[in-house]
């Protein structure tokens, strides 16, 4: 039951600023009871800094009622109590009429602690002593101002509105409070007050007072929705988004309510909301979760409406007349006991078939004992505080005389069972240390010199005497030991670091003592930190020659093999197979820049004494330092030229070997692009009358590609030299330069409809340096095959001196057919050919039999769409709980069994032996799945949840736990996990950290970066962190190169102190151009807002190559759907410039009419500015009390605004603290790109840039999956707002795609597949 009773005290939370205000903010609506305490007024002047006395700026002034506190200067809103009814009596009289006696069946417990009687009042008036009619919610009550009532007194189960059967009465009160219930789904709301003598629901206003109630009954609809909303998601286990609240706002409305239900409705009463939110929840009992306050909607609503969540106060209730709250109950994660053993470190208390109780800090009485069932005394410190009994209540401690016997009792045991498991803790710990003497990296002091001695005759090696073993302080070495060496630290002296003996050896004069050594990295010093397995290190691809001086002592590791059963323990008890008993041990090796870990070079303990300088290491060392140097290879001649210069026949470039007339890339700094400056001032904006919010703006334009780098140049070898004969100095390459379409003179229309990997031959040339060349590409006359992943093709001749596009000479006709390259036909057309290239064309050559892929988290499949795109996976099944989501999948997957049921049930039962699901689905099998994808709900590490330590995210975080559980049950050749670029930073990295721990303890190499999907061939920015992983046997693949050129965004992971990056090198520029918002929207026909029409025709040829490739299959326009707004929403986009970097601070302050027949207001300034001054004109500039720059910084809910004004009163309400909300009601940029696509495009959602460059509404479903790269046949399921989520849930094809290109690559390497020679056909 929600706790309701009218004398609990309400919970404050202080202002963040600390200081009391003078008056209670009224506009929270919170019921509170009524203060008796005086309250200090601000001094004139607060002390500054070094004590000297600041001023306050002053507030306008405001001729306000000492009563209700209305403002007596402007009438219009003031209305007068016209009477009492007829025959009315004193409230105490009414209250004892025979026809308002009823029995109820209540509590006794309830009786004793409130023994006043429930009535319904209707025909209701609120007044105050000066006869002015009182609204509820203007905070009249709370600052303990009289507030009496009149109306008709009835039975509290006749809720008929009419004044039959009632007692008239007057002067009632004065109120204590008033309270709402009724939020629960299915319920009425109600709201209600409460004097000394009873408590009153509320039926209906008289006529004269009715203006004045529907404000507060709308406050309460709202309220009503926003908590159904919530309930909803958390039933269904739907992500709670803003923009999907907004969404589920848009057509309701109230039947006897005339004001819009909208968002700029939900941000004007989002303080009352937010009280009842809290209180609603709080109400719930100890057992009931809590979820409404941690999501991530109420989150984004706290920060729109400019509010401080600690400020927000609650509402209290009587209990009586609650009714009971719904318990949704949510699945635990289901977890394999190797995930389990890991992940219970974390996410303990989410975990299935956990015996632990969840005790919650509310529940602190037992509820049976006599201090429990006793009243609070009064008159201790503790009630004194109360607000009931005319305190602050703040202390927010119970009475002293009700302090529960029970309950200590059971605090006192939990206290012993802790110190009980924290002493056994310390014992454990204490014998692990024994056991494991080295595990722990030690800061010592460097001691003295060894004496070292070496045994038997050496074998003499230039100038090296080479030996098999050697005996140091008594004990001996041999080749393969492994040892403790002194290392220096830069900051701590010296520690202990583990070394690999490879072979030791002396000078010929006896004067130096080596080893030559293998490096070797405990795990807390990779990026796994704290969270890897005790004693085991990783193998480091580096070694060294080091003194025996710094030798410290010998140490037992033993190579940990991998089992040959891996795929039949997984998800069992033997998957928890225990490392090697010795001091260490390892199967991994680690590269520590890029945080990679992959299967370790094994080394044996016993090797050949008489093979000496045969390191492992040194050839994989020479080959990573063969990819960092630059040198020219082959000379032609052995004399330099006339020049000075030798001339070589290839290059080595980042491992790569390239010869003379190959195609090679060159970074653009050879040619300097020229960029527009956007100017940051408008003339037209200058009036700041008209225009009062144009100030805010900088030069900055969300969105735009003005510092996108250029593409690399391409051009193709036709010299190499270099300075000396080794071709290590001043290596110099000269290139015949090949244009792209916008190197010319073509204009920008004309650009954009050339294809991507168009070039134009020429016969110009260029010297480049040879440390500019960036790898190769392959460049073919359009009649020649160019199937390769960076394949170029040209039809024509550029002359750049005469601006002329010319016809191929023979030499430009024969390139690349002179090796017998270019049989077959060609799969590349120009951009008039109806056949569509894609860049990253697959290489037919190198055919693979798609793996059999399991999708959990699938969404609508953009990530499976795109890895069937690049021919590496066929998914078989797939799995999410989103019905429309589900069906969308199958729409475009009809072979794929897709199955609704929750992920964690679902997994039992195929733990389980289960064939078949509860609807007959045949489960997918142990063996069957060779590649899982997924990506476990986002919004749990979305930057936006600012509780995310609060049960409900901790629910869906650990569903990353089972995903993983997926994996080791499954033990797939592949698995990718996806997820928001804060996930990696998500509880300072643990659970990254914890889901590389579980996947190498199951084996698999992994590895994890920050990509950018704009990086890939879609117009929108939209940072994803993957974690790739690879079974033992099968190549880890590389993260994929960039292939268009974006603008530059941070993409390493910082993780403590150290940062990581990919092996991504082409981090200033890629391939080919930016893909524009013209690129991608510019073919689809006009529409208007709110535009329903599901199917329409093409009116326009495509005129880009990525809407030649958005449309290769589709034969007519689907979803091409937007949403319908409010009228003064639209009326704002409609004001809107289009013009790059127009947004809400273009808005004209006028008044117009609008859609629906009513006017606009114009918003008003009454208020000074404290930060932003006045205008050119002297005007203000603040349109509220907290902006004046007072310490207290507190909002006159009397200032609130209008919601029908075209600037938005919460914009500049709290413009100063967000950065001036840059980007609300934006415009894309034709030429720009989109912001991140969310699930539901809002003006002023998070992302607010979502208005159509040149139309007056928001982008369509349609030109919102095409941002993200889903071509126009994709089907999407629902209404409009589930195709929204659909697509904004996705990952977009195209990066899915080049994942999949490099997964392929790395298992046609792998030696599991090679050896196997499986078949392309099988």
């Amino acid at each position: 039951m929600e706790n309701l009773d009218p004398n609990t005290t309400p919970t404050y939370y202080p202002d963040i600023d600390g200081v009391e205000a003078d008056l209670k903010d009224p506009s929270y609506g919170i019921p509170l009871s009524r203060s008796k305490s005086k309250r200090k007024s601000l001094p004139p002047q607060s002390q500054g800094l070094n004590g000297l006395k600041q001023p306050v700026t002053k507030k306008a002034k405001v001729n306000r009622c000492s009563e209700c506190l209305q403002d007596l200067d402007h009438g219009s809103g003031l209305h007068f109590y016209l009477g009492h009814p007829a025959d009315s009596v004193e409230e105490v009289i009414a209250i004892t009429h025979e026809s308002l006696t009823l029995e109820l069946c209540l509590d006794p417990e309830d009786i004793m602690e409130d023994p006043r009687q429930y009535y319904r009042m209707t025909d209701f008036q609120f007044y105050d002593r000066n006869g002015h009619l009182v609204p509820l919610d203007r905070g009249v009550i709370e600052n303990d101002k009289d507030v009496m009532f009149s109306g008709y007194l009835k039975v509290v189960t006749d809720d008929s509105p009419l004044v039959e059967n009632g007692v008239a009465v007057f002067d009632g009160g004065p109120l204590e409070q008033w309270w709402a219930y009724g939020f629960e789904e299915g319920s009425r709301l109600t709201i209600g007050v409460s004097t000394e003598s009873g408590h009153y629901c509320l039926t209906a206003p008289s006529e004269h007072y009715k203006p004045l109630f529907q404000e507060v009954l709308f406050k309460g609809h709202l309220a009503k929705l926003v908590v159904e909303f919530l309930a909803l998601c958390n039933q269904n286990r739907i992500p709670m988004d803003y923009e999907d609240l907004l969404a589920s706002l848009e057509g309701e409305s109230h039947p006897e309510l005339p004001y819009p239900v909208n968002e700029d409705a939900l941000i004007r009463h989002a303080d009352f909301i937010l009280s009842q939110v809290q209180s609603f929840e709080e109400a719930a009992d100890s057992f009931e979760e809590i979820f409404m306050m941690n999501s991530e909607c109420i989150a984004a609503l706290i920060e729109r409406a400019g509010l401080r969540p600690k400020s927000i106060r609650k509402m209290v209730r009587p209990n009586k007349v609650a009714s009971v709250v719904k318990k949704l109950v949510l699945s635990k994660a289901t977890t394999t006991p190797l995930v389990r053993s890991v992940f219970e470190r974390l996410f303990g208390a989410q975990f299935a078939d956990e015996d632990v109780s969840q005790k919650t800090q509310r529940k602190r009485r037992c509820q049976v004992c006599e201090a429990c069932t006793s009243a609070d005394c009064g008159t201790c410190s503790n009630c004194k505080n109360m607000i009931k009994f005319g305190g602050t209540g703040k202390g927010k401690q119970a009475c002293d005389k009700r302090i529960c016997q029970n309950r200590v009792e059971i605090l006192a045991e939990d206290v012993e069972a802790i110190a009980s498991e924290e002493d056994a803790t310390t014992i454990f710990t204490e014998k692990a240390s024994a056991k494991h003497t080295h595990n722990n990296k030690t800061t010592i002091r460097k001691k003295t010199k060894n004496k070292i001695e070496f045994i038997g005759a050496g074998k003499e090696i230039r100038n090296r005497s080479y030996f098999s073993e050697v005996k140091v302080n008594g004990e001996i070495y041999r080749s393969g030991d492994f040892a403790l060496f002194v290392v220096p630290e830069t900051r701590s002296g010296y520690s202990l670091q583990i070394r690999r003996i490879d072979h030791v050896f002396q000078s010929k004069n006896g004067s130096i003592n080596n080893a030559h050594v293998q490096w070797f990295q405990r795990s807390e010093d990779t990026c796994l930190g704290d969270f890897g397995r005790k004693g085991e290190i990783f193998q480091v691809l580096y070694c060294e020659d080091v003194n025996l001086d710094d030798l410290h002592g010998k140490i037992d590791v033993d190579f940990w093999h991998f089992p040959q059963n891996m795929l039949d323990i997984g998800g069992t008890e033997d998957a928890l197979v225990q490392p090697p008993t010795s001091d260490f041990y390892y199967r991994m090796r680690y590269e520590g820049e890029l945080a990679r870990f992959e299967a370790a070079i094994p080394v044996e303990k016993g090797k050949d004494p008489d093979a000496i300088e045969t390191c492992l290491i040194c050839p994989w060392r020479e080959k990573i330092d063969g990819k960092s140097i630059l040198q020219a290879l082959n000379p032609v001649d052995e004399e330099p030229d006339e020049k000075g210069r030798y001339v070589f026949k290839c290059l080595n470039v980042f491992g790569a070997t390239l010869q003379l007339d190959e195609a090679v890339f060159i970074k653009p700094t050879e040619v300097k692009a020229t960029r527009e400056k956007v100017d940051s001032i408008d003339k037209r904006f200058l009036d700041e009358t008209k225009y009062p919010e144009y100030y805010r703006k900088t030069g900055h334009v969300k969105g735009s590609n003005v510092n996108t780098p250029r593409p690399f140049n391409v051009g193709i070898i036709e010299e190499i030299s270099s300075q000396d004969h080794e071709g290590l100095k001043k290596v110099k390459v000269l290139v015949r330069r090949l244009y792209r379409p916008e190197d010319t003179h073509m204009k920008d229309y004309e650009v954009l409809a050339t294809d991507y990997n168009l070039l134009y031959w020429s016969d110009d040339f260029n010297t480049v340096d040879g440390s500019n060349i960036q790898g190769k590409c392959v460049v073919r006359p359009e009649s020649v095959d160019t199937a390769h992943r960076h394949g170029f093709y040209y039809t024509m001749t550029y002359n750049r001196s005469k601006k002329t596009f010319e016809e191929l000479s023979p030499r430009a006709e024969l390139y690349g057919k002179i090796k017998g390259k270019g049989k077959g036909k060609s799969s590349v057309k120009s951009s008039a050919g109806t056949e569509v290239h894609k860049e990253g064309t697959i290489n037919t050559e190198c055919k693979v039999r798609p793996l059999r892929c399991l999708d959990v988290f699938a969404g609508c499949g953009g990530l499976s769409h795109g890895l069937h795109e690049a021919g590496i996976a066929q998914t078989d099944w797939a799995i999410e709980v989103y019905e429309p989501a589900a069906k969308a999948f199958k729409a475009n997957n009809p072979d794929a069994v897709v199955f609704t049921d929750d992920c964690n049930l679902l997994l039992k039962k195929i733990v389980d032996g289960e064939k078949f699901n509860d609807k007959k689905q045949p489960l997918p099998r142990k063996g069957e799945v060779e590649m899982l994808i997924g990506g476990p709900p986002c919004q749990g590490y979305s930057g936006m949840n600012r509780f995310s330590h609060g049960v409900y995210s901790s629910l869906k975080n650990s569903l990353v736990s089972s995903y993983l559980s997926y994996l080791d049950y499954f033990r797939p050749k592949y698995f990718v996990l996806e997820n928001v670029r804060n996930f990696a930073s998500f509880q300072k990295s643990a659970v990254l950290r914890l889901c590389q721990s579980v996947i190498l303890q199951m084996g698999y190499s992994c590895t994890f970066a920050v990509l950018q999907c704009g990086s890939y061939g879609v117009p929108q920015t939209r940072r994803r962190l993957i974690l790739l992983a690879s079974a033992p046997g099968y190549e880890l693949p590389e993260f994929p190169e960039p292939q268009h050129v974006f603008t530059n965004t941070p993409l390493s992971v910082q993780i403590d102190n150290t940062v990581y990056k990919s092996n991504i090198r082409w981090t200033d520029s890629a391939p080919f151009r930016t893909v524009t918002v013209n690129d991608t929207t510019s073919d689809l026909p006009p529409i208007q807002s709110g535009q329903q029409d599901l199917i329409m025709r093409y009116e326009d040829e495509p005129q880009s190559p990525f809407q030649r490739q958005m449309r290769a299959h589709a034969e007519e326009l689907r979803d091409h759907i937007c949403k319908k707004l409010v009228p003064v929403v639209e009326a704002r986009m409609t004001f809107i410039p289009t013009e790059p970097g127009a947004d809400w601070r273009c808005l004209p302050n006028i008044v117009i009419k609008l859609k629906d027949g009513t006017f606009s207001e114009k918003l008003e300034y009454p208020f000074e500015d404290f930060k932003q001054g006045r205008s050119k004109v002297g005007a203000k500039r603040g349109v509220c009390t907290c902006l004046n720059g007072a310490p207290t910084k507190k909002c006159d809910p009397n200032a609130k605004q209008t919601n029908n004004t075209l600037i938005p009163w919460c914009l500049p309400h709290t413009s100063n603290r967000h950065k001036h909300w840059a980007g609300l009601y934006g415009r894309l940029e034709s030429e720009g790109y989109f912001s991140t696509t969310v699930t539901n495009p809002e003006p002023m959602g998070k992302q607010g840039r979502v208005l159509h460059p040149e139309q007056h509404r928001v982008v369509s479903v349609r030109e919102c999956a095409r941002s993200q790269g889903f071509p126009d046949s994709y089907v999407f399921v629902g209404n409009l707002i589930e195709k929204h989520r659909q697509v904004g849930n996705a990952v977009p094809p195209p990066l899915g795609r080049h994942l999949g290109l490099e997964i392929r690559k790395a298992l046609t390497q792998s030696k599991s597949y090679l050896s196997r020679k499986v078949d392309p056909k099988s």
